[in-house]
């Protein structure tokens, strides 16, 4: 007989009862993670494959993008004590960074302090945002170049932008109707200024002689073919490869700005690069000139300088202005012209020799 206040004995535990049931398998927010990433290893071994196809092409563009969001995918998922998913996507980011980092490694070839100044800024109005005038008439007083160049300029960005064009005595345009105007204004003296095609009749560029106080600069300024599907990269590249020819006998050194609608990591680009010896001034930093309307970690460096430091033209700064409603932001450049020494004559260092010291 059981006592009144004694305790009953437990019931022995149920263990079918408490056994958990096999749950299906959780997609886990660090398996996310990892999945977000994949899709970016294509634009980052982009740049490196070969093929021009637009659709290796224009992924290439966008290796800087790659590079920054996959070293952050990395480094999440290396705090997350997943090394295993870590690894590919920290393999991809330096693929990327191979591709990245040489062009801005080459751009402080072309850094000086020294040197006679030379201010560009380039301008794409976006042709139908006409409306922006006002914003585009006060970034271009703001800056004050020396040069200044304007592409998809139309008869009616030419009108609005009266004002301010009457300060630069020197030009060369061509207005259109359409994306391709172009228009060239400087105050200092233009020589045999004109509008030359690049590859195609209707993709014109501006070519100039630019009287500087240091010397002749020759110049090129452009707006290539947007690349694209189909044939808008090959239309791209081939204005492009056009750009060395339009250099022959414009003296050195050569300057190209504009809107080349191409990143440094186009194989087109670099080839550009290597045919005229020509540095980005750009390079030293990551700022996107498109598409203002992204974010700054988004856009992507498509309007460029040149500059021929090989022979005198060097770049004191490089400048990404702020929005004035175009798609694309402007680029403001503060150049350097190195004077070369004056060779003596022949007849001369022999005189200066005889002299007695």
């Amino acid at each position: 007989m059981v006592a009144p206040n004694s305790r009953m004995p437990a019931t022995p535990p149920n263990r079918a009862a408490t056994r958990t049931s096999p749950q299906p398998p959780s997609f886990s927010l660090v398996r996310m993670l990892w999945l977000a990433g994949v899709p970016a290893w294509w634009f980052a071994a982009a740049p490196w494959l070969p093929c021009r196809h637009w659709l290796v092409d224009l992924p290439a563009s966008f290796a800087v993008q790659a590079m920054f969001g996959l070293a952050l995918l990395a480094t999440v998922l290396g705090l997350l004590r997943r090394t295993s998913l870590a690894l590919p996507h920290l393999g991809f980011a330096l693929v990327a960074a191979a591709a990245v980092l040489p062009p801005r490694w080459a751009a402080h070839r072309a850094q000086t302090a020294t040197g006679t100044p030379l201010t560009l800024l380039s301008l794409n109005l976006l042709f139908g945002r006409e409306q922006a005038a006002p914003s585009a008439l006060a970034l271009i007083a703001a800056h004050d170049p020396d040069v200044l160049f304007c592409c998809e300029l139309t008869p009616e960005w030419r009108q609005r932008l009266a004002t301010v064009l009457e300060r630069y005595p020197h030009r060369c345009e061509a207005p259109s109707p359409g994306c391709f105007g172009v228009g060239l204004y400087s105050r200092l003296p233009l020589r045999d200024a004109k509008v030359v095609p690049l590859a195609f009749p209707w993709a014109p560029a501006v070519r100039a002689v630019v009287d500087s106080p240091a010397g002749p600069v020759g110049l090129l300024a452009v707006h290539t073919p947007r690349p694209g599907l189909g044939q808008h990269c090959v239309e791209r590249d081939a204005a492009l490869a056009a750009i060395p020819a339009a250099l022959v006998n414009l003296p050195r050194p050569w300057c190209v700005v504009g809107d080349c609608n191409a990143t440094p990591y186009a194989r087109a680009f670099a080839e550009l690069l290597d045919a005229t010896d020509l540095v980005d001034a750009g390079g030293t930093h990551f700022g996107g000139t498109w598409t203002a309307h992204w974010p700054w970690f988004l856009r992507v460096a498509i309007d460029h300088v040149l500059v021929d430091a090989g022979h005198g033209l060097g770049v004191a700064r490089t400048e990404v202005g702020p929005g004035f409603g175009s798609d694309h932001l402007p680029l403001f450049a503060e150049l350097r012209l190195v004077v070369p020494p004056t060779e003596p004559r022949r007849g001369e260092e022999q005189r200066g020799e005889q002299t007695p010291k």
